[in-house]
């Protein structure tokens, strides 16, 4: 597992270094838009990635005016069929792309061809930034 995605800080150290209070952490959790690790006595650990997502969520509410149901909007515009190479089959089951509110991490039913953790999906991992969501809607234009 590379760093960037080994959780190693506590909510509170999060909280410390983006400048922000634990109750908005678990706040962007809550909306799914991040995904901590949690222990087996449920204390949230976060990784670098996480960290990044949050600097990006703070960014587009603070300097772009989104507000959650936007980020929910945006991020539940991730391909995520297409970088998971799902089938056609796999899609018409798949609550993400028939519903397209919330991003595939975040929905009640998981993907028909899950991996053990959400956290480790390369959908979840990919888009940590705003250019990483542009790059990659500008190459299915392609």
């Amino acid at each position: 597992m590379s760093d960037y995605y080994k959780p190693l800080y506590s909510i509170g150290k999060v909280a410390k270094i983006l400048n922000v209070s634990v109750q908005t952490l678990r706040l962007y959790e809550n909306n799914g838009f991040i995904i901590p690790y949690k222990t087996s006595s449920k204390r949230r650990i976060y990784s670098e990635l996480e960290i990044d997502k949050i600097r990006c969520i703070i960014k587009m509410i603070r300097e772009e005016g989104m507000n959650f149901k936007g980020l929910k909007k945006l991020y539940s515009l991730i391909p995520c069929w297409y970088i998971r190479e799902c089938s056609k089959e796999e899609r018409e089951k798949c609550n993400s792309f028939i519903s397209r509110s919330l991003p595939c991490w975040a929905t009640r039913e998981k993907c028909p061809n899950p991996l053990p953790d959400c956290r480790e999906c390369p959908v979840y991992r990919k888009f940590a930034s705003r250019s990483d969501l542009k790059d990659s809607l500008n190459d299915l234009m392609k």
